[in-house]
């Protein structure tokens, strides 16, 4: 950390805290207060709601020398970090463990009627898996703001309360709004996920996977894994989907949804499926950015599909004009303008993407690759393979093996 500056450790520390999809406020000199910061549940209850006063309540309670935890009558915690030159990070809400709504309820004399907002809102905010591994995170990040060099304590001052004395009237069956708003919010991280795969921008598809995954859904079964397993299972079909929507051949797609299938299906722990997860946005992502066909002439897309679908066989520039029923010279002239290479160039990039996977995942030699993704001859394959990538078929496999 010593060789990072402010700026750097802040940027990276409030990356890792959403990684982990815990809001973060920086407070201090013109900074807003939030008013969102518990996803509008109080103004829910009480309409007139102060946030400005919780907030600043929050802040009065930090220090210089420690990570200070709070914890509301809702049981969810916030932390406070109290940095030298003023600023204020406000971190939550989070939870360290699943509330008991029946005992939020009664402890709080709620009416009844509000069952319906807690559970969404139990639903919204994240849980923290490690407590230890949160506050080794923090203190390792506010140990390098801290100039002078001294260890932040951890400092929890324990339940404070945030909501007034009075009791908020029965909602009736209005309380449903709250929980509307939040699937609302929901819905639109999903389709914000889903316009950056179809866009093949994979940084900002798991940004706003990060944010999708903060709005948790209600198990289907007790099985932990077998839930999980449940959702890869709709998230594969749903990024193979948005993929074929961004002209992306089903031949391609078909391949890496069956290879992510039995991925799943043999995963023996809910982590490896959680890497499961991002590996699949990756890969679609890199599939649309490869061979997405949107914006392509009718002709040329269809070119692109079939030599994406079909480039182990012996296709020319003859065989694919006679099989699209148009002259040589004008798929010709087309493919070079709306690509930017030759026909036979896209034929030789795309036989040596597929060797590439085969160097990767089999032991096939490389004779046997360079016939299976279309080449005439191991020379030939060596040779484009070369002028390609800047080195041999062999040395890529080795460079692979580390």
């Amino acid at each position: 950390m010593a060789i990072m500056d402010k700026d750097e450790i802040l940027r990276l520390m409030t990356a890792m805290i959403r990684a982990n999809g815990v809001q973060v406020f920086c407070l201090g000199a013109g900074g807003e207060i939030p008013e969102d910061l518990d996803y509008g549940l109080r103004a829910r209850f009480f309409p007139s709601y102060d946030y400005a006063g919780l907030v600043s309540d929050m802040i009065s309670r930090s220090s210089s020398d420690a990570l200070v935890y709070l914890e509301d009558e809702f049981g969810a915690f916030y932390s406070v970090l109290s940095i030298e030159d003023g600023q204020a990070f406000l971190l939550g809400p989070m939870l360290f463990r699943a509330p008991d709504i029946d005992k939020v309820i009664s402890g709080n004399a709620f009416p009844e009627g509000y069952a319906g907002s807690l559970r969404e809102y139990y639903n919204r905010v994240p849980v923290i898996p490690s407590l230890d591994m949160w506050n080794n995170m923090l203190c390792t990040f506010l140990n390098g703001l801290d100039a002078r060099g001294i260890p932040r304590v951890l400092l929890n001052k324990g339940r404070i309360r945030t909501l007034p004395q009075a009791i908020p009237a029965d909602p009736g069956t209005e309380d449903n709004e709250f929980a509307y708003k939040l699937v609302e919010k929901r819905y639109e991280r999903e389709n914000e996920f889903l316009k950056a795969v179809s866009a093949g921008d994979a940084d900002k598809a798991l940004e706003a996977y990060r944010e999708f995954l903060g709005f948790r859904l209600s198990p289907r079964t007790p099985d932990v894994l077998r839930d999980k397993k449940n959702f890869a299972v709709i998230l594969n079909t749903l990024l193979r989907k948005t993929c074929e929507q961004s002209s992306v051949h089903p031949f391609l797609l078909d391949g890496i949804s069956r290879g992510f299938a039995l991925k799943i299906e043999s995963a023996l722990s809910s982590d490896y499926v959680d890497l499961l997860f991002r590996r699949m946005v990756v890969a679609y992502c890199g599939l649309v950015k490869e061979y997405s066909h949107k914006g392509l002439s009718p002709v040329v897309r269809e070119a692109v599909s079939y030599i994406d679908a079909n480039y182990p066989r012996r296709i020319t520039l003859s065989v694919l004009a006679g099989i699209l029923s148009v002259r040589p010279g004008y798929l010709s002239r087309a493919f070079s303008k709306e690509m930017g290479e030759t026909v036979t160039s896209y034929i030789n990039r795309t036989r040596v993407r597929a060797s590439q996977r085969l160097l990767a995942d089999s032991s096939l030699s490389i004779m046997q690759i360079a016939l299976e993704c279309g080449f005439s001859s191991q020379v030939y394959y060596a040779r484009v393979f070369r002028a390609l990538l800047g080195t041999s078929p062999h040395e890529y496999r080795e460079s692979l093996r580390g």
